[in-house]
């Protein structure tokens, strides 16, 4: 569980003082948390688990799901994109579809990518021009 908070705390940029101070805890609680040195109340549990968007069984370290709706939203996105025919969008419906999973990639790009590597990475810009199928 501790790693977990670690794991989460760093994800948001925070030292262990900052997330302290959000949670109203001292330092020295929320480094006994990580380093399991002292068990973390039920009801911080609920409201890590909250503020970091992840279920209680993924930040208690029950389940490798970090948030049920996220993964079942993905699961229909998936599905769908396989069944998706491109070549019935029209020029306009194809830009906002790229914007979107643009917007989406930088956001998971920056979630799981080492964060000294991220700030490297850009959403490659192309400078085709789609067939216009309006």
């Amino acid at each position: 569980m501790g790693n977990r908070l670690r794991e989460l705390r760093n994800e948001k940029g925070f030292s262990q003082t900052q997330l302290a101070i959000k949670f109203n805890l001292g330092k020295s609680t929320v480094s006994h948390y990580e380093n399991s040195e002292r068990d973390i109340p039920s009801e911080m549990i609920i409201k890590f688990s909250e503020y970091f968007n992840v279920t209680a069984d993924y930040f208690l370290g029950i389940s490798s799901i970090r948030n049920e709706i996220l993964s079942a939203n993905n699961s229909i996105v998936f599905n769908a994109i396989k069944n998706i025919d491109f070549q019935k969008f029209t020029n306009n419906e194809l830009i906002e579809f790229i914007a979107l999973m643009k917007e989406n990639a930088k956001y998971f790009l920056s979630r799981h990518v080492e964060p000294s590597f991220s700030s490297v990475l850009k959403v490659a810009e192309t400078g085709s021009k789609f067939k216009d199928r309006e």
